[in-house]
């Protein structure tokens, strides 16, 4: 689960505007690990220190704020409630809209052609606000409990696209009995759903306490403003998933004295990050659950421009570039078993989603991606090919839907 580290706090909220600093208050708390927080200084040379036997040091010029932390991704514990980490998700350069709830409803699903679709009875259903990457289940009759995600939708036809068929068991065989028909019915959960922007990016402060363990009044106070992130997501089956942040900023000041807040409040969060146990996983159209491990890389290139007019001589931080990909391990008996996957492994972009978690503490992941580069040995021993793989999609390359 998700918890502090060596009396470390962290704060976090996104600013309204550039250049103003967003109010932190004890509801911003947010429990993270193996925090470090690094002050870069520019060094410049002195008239003494160039050209001289005199061996004074150089200056200290500008500067910036860099910092890390992980957190295993975790649930507001309340259906319809944003995750706690969501100022951090925002930081890294996703947009994030709220996703209503489609109550159990009627539609007629098809496997004819590519992906599988599901065609909505009622034309009124509400998903004519861009549903791709939701995650949608069958809560009631034939094939109850198998969730997917949206990949495409028509709002002509009110018909959506699925990211893999429903009727499969975890091996991916055909299995009758899961199939859907007039009995199914299908619904959306509420949540919050996080893709990536292209511009427009929105900015954080953050505030990191050292605390005193004996007197909290004592504690110590590093602050970060119009800050970005990047992030890294590693999926591993039977573990909660982690998610590793570097943010960049400006350094809104020295370390000083500052009492910690009092009434600090971690919640509305979930007692515990959700583990990677009895989710729905598929690859290319096929349940692919037997991997050792996934890891997901927004590969966010952050920086910040010099500016004489500010304080420390540097400007907002920045997201200039994305290369985001990642590496897939799978077992080799399941490249024994599922073919589905040559076609993968040859280059061809596939639809990857995993879905784990329930209401209120529930994410659903989802991504076309193409293999780049060699396979490799997994470095635990155990055979199996490293896939290392990017986004293929230009835009929307991913979406997260935290439910």
């Amino acid at each position: 689960m998700s918890f502090r580290t060596r009396s470390q706090v962290l704060f976090g909220a996104v600013q309204t505007a550039p250049y103003t600093a967003a109010a932190i208050t004890a509801a911003d708390a947010v429990r993270v690990s193996n925090l470090t927080t690094e002050t870069p200084f520019d060094v410049n040379e002195t008239n003494y220190h160039q050209d001289s036997t005199n061996t004074a040091a150089p200056d200290a010029g500008g500067g910036y704020a860099s910092w890390k932390w992980g957190r295993n991704l975790t649930g507001s514990g309340v259906v319809g409630t944003a995750p706690r980490e969501d100022w951090m998700l925002r930081g890294a350069g996703l947009e994030c809209r709220q996703v209503s709830a489609l109550a159990e409803t009627a539609a007629s699903y098809s496997t004819v052609g590519g992906l599988p679709t599901l065609a909505f009875a009622d034309a009124a259903t509400p998903l004519t606000s861009n549903p791709t990457g939701v995650v949608i289940e069958i809560t009631a009759g034939k094939g109850a409990g198998q969730r997917r995600v949206v990949v495409d939708y028509d709002e002509d036809t009110d018909t959506a696209t699925l990211s893999a068929p429903f009727g499969l068991d975890r091996r991916g065989n055909a299995d009758a009995s899961l199939v859907p028909d007039a009995t199914s019915r299908y619904a959306i959960p509420a949540g919050w759903l996080y893709t990536p922007r292209l511009d427009g990016y929105e900015r954080v402060t953050a505030h990191a306490y050292k605390r005193n363990a004996a007197d909290s009044t004592k504690s110590r106070r590093k602050r970060m403003t119009d800050a970005v992130f990047s992030f890294s997501m590693t999926l591993e089956p039977g573990k909660p998933v982690s998610v590793s942040y570097q943010a960049r900023g400006v350094l809104a000041g020295k370390p000083e004295p500052a009492a910690l807040p009092d009434d600090i409040e971690y919640g509305p969060e979930a007692g515990t990050a959700p583990p990677l146990l009895g989710a729905d996983v598929a690859l290319g159209g096929r349940p692919s659950g037997r991997f050792s491990q996934m890891t997901f890389d927004l590969a966010a290139t952050l920086d910040q421009f010099g500016d004489a007019s500010a304080a420390l001589g540097y400007d907002e931080g920045d997201i200039t570039e994305h290369k985001t990909g990642g590496k897939i391990t799978l077992e080799m008996l399941a490249l024994d078993e599922v073919d589905h996957l040559a076609d993968f492994l040859t280059g061809t972009p596939r639809h990857f989603h995993a879905i784990w978690g329930s209401a209120g503490n529930g994410f659903g992941f989802w991504s076309e991606i193409k293999k780049q580069g060699p396979t490799d040995e997994d470095v635990r021993g155990r055979q199996a090919e490293g896939v290392a793989f990017r986004s293929h999609r230009p835009q929307r390359w991913f979406t997260l839907h935290a439910f």
